[in-house]
């Protein structure tokens, strides 16, 4: 546990620094109040209630947390808000469908800072209304949120696709394929298996051929946790990863993100499947070619069961930890038969 940034002193400093830049339009700030502190694995959340003389407003400051990303990208304050910006402005025409809106940043303090957006993450909604013997008002409703997040997924593509094409290249696909195969027996995949992939990659670019594939806004972790849900609005968070890719690279994450809740105890598989066809319904994806979905299954399949460490939990309760690494193992099944289920040609439909 890092120290946290968030204390009274570096609050005031941060609210006195900002001065009327906020909310310009309310006057001049009267008091402040921090409602919430928490620390998340790449950044320290804080958020606060703002006090104006007729007004109140709530705010989410965003500390990023450089030293956990060594290994990744570095995330800039000032990139971040620009995108959000960007993006809050041309969602604001559609309804339902947006990012949470950006106020300002502080690129000294590493800090973003947001309007706050009152809901839950999709992720718990699942958890908490979905699993067991959920009521038929609270699958629509949720099933709901997952057809707005195929339609954010589709809006954001279009939104930021460039004039610009990229060659879609067995060779490179092999190498970061076998990168994320070179860790499979902390997970259990067989060597034997490999062979397997492989031939299961080589029919496919046989298929394919030569394609040059469009270049599309990237999310980076385009996921259920990912996405705030109130009513019947959705708002996407965290584009601090953002940059350029293919469009397949966000769909098939989501979709693999989703096969993984598989693994919650008193879940069902066909409530996982509705919510998976409710995104694919939203995102209207047609006009796809399969081979080049598979193909980006199997790549992000990989790369969650890299992300998957039984040994490791925050959770601190003995029950939790014991509950966490069960979890864990049934999700690794889980995606070990959704390859599997590749390589028999069982996924005949982009799902």
């Amino acid at each position: 546990m890092c120290v946290s940034y968030y204390d009274e002193y570096y609050v005031k400093k941060i609210i006195n620094k900002l001065g009327k830049d906020l909310y310009p339009s309310l006057g001049k700030l009267s008091s402040y109040e921090i409602c919430g502190k928490e620390e998340l694995v790449f950044s320290q959340i804080c958020r606060m209630k703002l006090c104006y003389k007729e007004s109140t407003k709530c705010i989410v400051l965003k500390k990023y947390l450089k030293e956990k990303r060594a290994n990744d990208n570095q995330p800039s304050v000032e990139k971040e808000y620009n995108i959000l910006y960007y993006l809050y402005q041309r969602f604001l025409s559609l309804e339902g469908i947006n990012v949470i809106k950006p106020l300002a940043f502080l690129p000294e303090e590493d800090i973003l800072i947001t309007e706050e957006f009152v809901a839950d993450k999709l992720n718990s909604l699942i958890v908490n209304d979905i699993r067991w013997i959920p009521s038929k008002e609270k699958k629509k409703q949720v099933k709901n949120y997952f057809s707005q997040c195929g339609r954010w997924l589709r809006y954001f593509q279009k939104f930021t696709k460039r004039d610009e094409f990229i060659p879609f290249s067995q060779d490179r696909y092999l190498e970061n394929i076998e990168k994320k195969l070179a860790s499979s027996i902390k997970y259990g995949l067989k060597k034997t298996f490999h062979k397997e992939i492989y031939r299961l990659i080589d029919n496919k670019f046989r298929r394919i051929g030569d394609q040059k594939l469009d270049l599309v806004g990237y999310h980076g972790d385009f996921a259920p946790w990912n996405v705030l849900a109130s009513d019947k609005e959705i708002r996407v968070l965290d584009l601090d990863r953002f940059s350029y890719k293919n469009m397949y690279e966000d769909l098939t994450l989501f979709l693999c993100c989703l096969e993984g809740a598989k693994s919650i105890v008193g879940m069902t598989n066909k409530n996982i499947n509705i919510l998976k066809d409710a995104f694919v319904q939203g995102h209207d994806i047609e006009k796809m070619n399969q081979d080049i979905f598979d193909l980006y299954i199997l790549k992000n399949t990989l790369k969650v069961l890299n992300r998957i460490d039984i040994y490791k939990n925050a959770n601190t309760k003995s029950l939790d930890l014991l509950y966490e690494k069960y979890r864990k193992k049934r999700q690794i099944k889980f995606y070990l038969s959704y390859i599997n289920n590749l390589i028999d040609n069982k996924n005949s439909k982009i799902k």
